[in-house]
């Protein structure tokens, strides 16, 4: 990650000793956008407190992680809150690295994965995945389709 700088245009998921680095495109970025402005205006309209966080580096050196999500949020308050409770990921194409199990070892507790039109919501703690339960955000009846 000391090599990549800080700039902001590429991204980066490691995992066990393999790096992979993307360049997002337009149309990757405009899927990020289009999910975050979403849920920020479910949550301002919910009256819930979340936070925004971009594309945060949240690494953990024991578990051989790093990633920078598309989009990252913290319920509530931040607090002393060293990784965020929600991660949004746009999946344009796929790289040889499971996001998924990136995710579960830093213990993120949900994340988003668009791909190809679809939305697929999971709790990686739990394994699974969902229309809407069990994941936190989408308990709310209005959120459902």
């Amino acid at each position: 990650m000391k090599a990549r700088g800080e700039s902001p245009a590429n991204r980066i998921i490691y995992l066990d000793g393999v790096l992979e680095i993307m360049a997002p495109s337009q149309d990757h970025e405009f899927v990020k956008s289009s999910l975050a402005r979403f849920l920020e205006l479910w949550a301002l309209e919910s009256n819930i407190e979340l936070e925004a966080f971009g594309s945060w580096t949240v690494t953990n050196a024991r578990s051989r992680t790093a990633v920078e999500p598309d989009e990252c949020y913290i319920l509530g308050a931040k607090g002393s809150k060293r990784r965020p409770d929600l991660a949004i990921e746009v999946q344009w194409s796929r790289g040889g690295i499971d996001k998924l199990e990136v995710y579960r070892r830093l213990q993120v507790p949900e994340v988003w994965f668009w791909e190809d039109g679809a939305l697929e919501l999971v709790g990686p703690r739990l394994g699974a995945t969902s229309d809407c339960a069990p994941v936190r955000f989408c308990q709310s009846s209005t959120f459902r389709s």
